[in-house]
């Protein structure tokens, strides 16, 4: 066998495992300062919002209690292991009641990121 066919295998994995590395957040929501609430301060219920993302649309729902973000979930997407991020970035979201600190955690996955703080963002702005 060519050395060369062998060792192919192996440098795609390692470069799979670095790109898979550089999707890791890692944050300390304690350094987050929250936004005031949305609206006029007094929706309870669900906004949707939806951007594009790599692959597709990405649409995200928010879950509002008092004008102030409680929940975050992608309820349809098509934009790969990228919006795994996600899991990581709810805590955020909802701490800082806003999707402005998402844009400083995102790297390795800028399609998605983009997506979700789009569809966040249009949510949001659905808020009465």
């Amino acid at each position: 066998m060519d050395k060369k066919l062998f060792i192919v295998p192996f440098v795609i994995a390692a470069v799979f495992c670095f790109v898979l590395a550089g999707c890791y957040i890692e944050f300390d929501p304690g350094d987050v300062e929250k936004a005031p609430p949305h609206g006029s301060g007094t929706f309870n219920g669900k906004k949707d919002g939806t951007a594009n993302g790599y692959r597709g649309p990405v649409k995200v729902e928010l879950t509002l209690a008092d004008g102030e973000i409680t929940a975050v979930s992608v309820t349809h997407k098509e934009d790969g292991p990228g919006l795994a991020l996600i899991e990581n970035a709810k805590p955020l979201i909802i701490q800082a009641n806003s999707f402005d600190p998402v844009v400083d955690i995102m790297s390795g996955a800028t399609f998605a990121g983009n997506a979700l703080i789009k569809a966040g963002t249009e949510a949001i702005g659905k808020v009465p």
